[in-house]
């Protein structure tokens, strides 16, 4: 993956854009023309969307792939996923060790999860296209901020992660 994606576009940090299985999301192809406008390779996963799939592939600027089974790997090779849902993409990157932005999210669980991950540390939640870049300069870079995604997202995963979850949410619920 991360030889691929630099011959894609050599020099440019990749940044996964998550859109879930049914490639659901807000203005997705503004979102991926923003992100490359800021300099990174926007890795766009379309789910079974074939007719975005179809639309970011003429954009030399994007990578765009469907269903991917190899998501260890593609996340691996990724700096930051920028994600619309809290859904199981969000989860295998903090699992990987990649940190997550929440930015657009679908309308039900997608808001509910996007906030409720930043308000537990685990991810960001950018709420405009400015907060947005500003987030993927700073978590794409070595730097501390992005080194506590990484540990508190991977802390998910030292246990149980649903005894974990839980017990965050009863616990910000208690004191919010």
């Amino acid at each position: 993956w991360r030889r691929h994606l630099c011959a894609l576009a050599p020099g440019r940090p990749p940044v996964l854009l998550s859109v879930g299985a049914w490639g659901a999301g807000t203005r997705v192809v503004d979102t991926a023309r923003l992100v490359a406008g800021a300099g990174y390779l926007p890795v766009v996963l379309c789910g079974r969307d074939e007719r975005l799939r179809a639309e970011l592939s003429r954009r030399p600027e994007v990578a765009a792939f469907g269903w991917e089974r190899d998501m260890p790997g593609l996340l691996a090779a990724v700096r930051a996923v920028v994600d619309n849902a809290a859904g199981q993409t969000a989860l295998e990157a903090l699992a990987t060790g990649v940190p997550v932005i929440g930015y657009r999210p679908i309308p039900g669980h997608g808001r509910e999860g996007v906030r409720r991950m930043a308000a537990l540390g685990l991810s960001d939640h950018a709420r405009d296209s400015w907060e947005l870049v500003r987030m993927l300069d700073a978590l794409t870079e070595p730097c501390a901020w992005r080194e506590r995604r990484i540990a508190t997202g991977r802390g998910l995963f030292a246990d149980d992660a649903a005894v974990r979850l839980t017990g965050a949410v009863a616990r910000t619920a208690a004191s919010g």
